[in-house]
């Protein structure tokens, strides 16, 4: 506990208190005004803010909200600790006593109205993965081009004009050095704000009060911010930290706001071969739309194909839409940006069912891979070569595979552990050779 402060969401009411305070005290009632800066300042503190960063967000805000207070913000420090234990006990009383009946939560028709006026339709960004005032996570393992994707689609939306660049912010948690400040430089000519972890002193403790303030001043309609990546804002493995991260993303998407997550995929796939989202359950069962993005085809391509599937939307998000960029080397990041081909309908379905079923295929081997070791060597106590009926006999004989299952491995390893030929004109003999 520090300050008196308590829990997250005592520390969320106070923040808001003096959110209230700012815009609506006047100068003839400075101790309330005092008070609640030294709620804050205590707030702000349990979240690990340090004394210089929350004093500049005080004068920031009070600045630009009601500069006729400013005089009262220097001797806040000084405000006794009994006073601002009495004005928490008073604000813990009004939070109890709004809790107290379900009317209190309950939408007015005017909050509804006002509400409908904050979202906007449903406008479709990213190539339709994306839709305008929802959260939307991208799920995929490294190097696969996530990254690269939604930075392109996002300055294409911008260049065209569906979207207004200056209300998107890129929070750059994931590179530094040269990459972010590239980053940077290309996603200006198109308007977009970068922000990058350690520059201008940015945490990324700081979105939750940056979203709140979004929320408060009603910029938040406007605005557009991709967390790159996901794991740097909120531990995605602690269930007990991911529902109050989410909690303050689904306040900034309630305000209008549009969040899109990077995040990585497990290290290992399903049974069926295909790629699974990394982190508890709520990284996609509290967000509206969920992206899993997978290679389409060898990693040695120059002209690299990956596929975005949804696994959850609430909306018309698009279902499936693959990919193509240029992976040569020397290549420069706005080079590889200009390379992106989004591939949509008839082409894009054709992708995923050929990556189904060589994911399939994998998964297949994966599992059957003991079992063909086990045959090889049969094969090689044989003499290296035999036919396949002799060999499937020999086999389930040490009764560790069935003959239909020795069948299926003997033609789903060919010409990688044995070579299957046929022999003969009339009678089809097929023998096995080492490889």
């Amino acid at each position: 506990m520090i300050g008196g402060i308590e829990t997250h969401s005592e520390c969320y009411y106070i923040k808001e208190h003096f959110r209230n305070a700012a815009l609506d005290y006047t100068t003839d009632d400075p101790f309330q005004f005092t008070a609640g800066v030294k709620l804050y300042k205590d707030a702000q503190e349990a979240e690990g803010a340090s004394d210089s960063e929350i004093t500049g967000h005080i004068i920031n805000f009070v600045h630009r909200h009601n500069p006729e207070m400013m005089h009262v913000i220097t001797p806040f420090l000084k405000t006794t600790k009994a006073a601002v234990e009495k004005q928490l006990q008073k604000l813990r009383q009004e939070a109890q006593a709004k809790a107290s009946t379900f009317e209190n939560f309950v939408l007015t028709d005017s909050q509804i109205e006002e509400r409908l006026q904050q979202m906007s339709d449903d406008v479709m960004l990213a190539g339709g993965m994306v839709v305008k005032g929802q959260m939307t996570v991208f799920f995929a393992p490294p190097n696969t081009g996530k990254t690269l994707i939604v930075l392109t689609m996002l300055a294409r939306d911008a260049d065209s004009g569906l979207l207004d660049g200056g209300g998107v912010i890129y929070i750059n948690c994931d590179d530094g050095g040269k990459g972010a400040i590239t980053k940077a430089k290309i996603l200006h000519a198109s308007g977009i704000n970068a922000i990058v972890l350690g520059e201008n002193g940015f945490k990324s403790q700081h979105l939750a009060t940056l979203m709140a303030a979004s929320c408060a001043s009603g910029a938040a309609a406007n605005q557009v911010i991709v967390l790159d990546t996901l794991k740097k804002f909120v531990d995605v493995m602690n269930k007990k930290d991911a529902p109050a991260f989410y909690e303050e993303l689904r306040r900034f998407t309630m305000a209008g706001g549009t969040v899109i997550s990077l995040a990585h995929c497990n290290k290992n796939r399903d049974e069926s071969g295909k790629l699974v989202f990394g982190g508890v359950a709520d990284s996609v069962d509290d967000t509206d739309a969920a992206y899993i993005i997978d290679p389409a085809n060898e990693s040695n391509s120059e002209l690299k194909t990956v596929l975005a599937e949804n696994i959850k939307r609430r909306g018309e998000n698009v279902k499936e839409v693959a990919f193509q960029y240029d992976e040569s080397d020397g290549l420069s990041y706005q080079e590889r940006m200009n390379s992106v081909d989004m591939i949509e309908g008839t082409k894009a379905k054709e992708f995923k069912t050929k990556a189904d079923c060589e994911r399939a295929i994998q998964a297949k081997r994966a599992r059957l891979q003991d079992d063909a070791n086990k045959i090889l060597e049969v094969l090689m106590d044989e003499g290296g070569e035999v036919m396949v009926t002799s060999l499937v006999n020999a086999v389930y004989k040490q009764e560790f595979v069935s003959r239909r299952t020795a069948r299926n491995v003997i033609d789903l390893f060919n010409n990688e552990l044995w070579l299957v030929q046929k022999e003969g004109k009339s009678k089809i003999v097929r023998h096995l050779y080492r490889s």
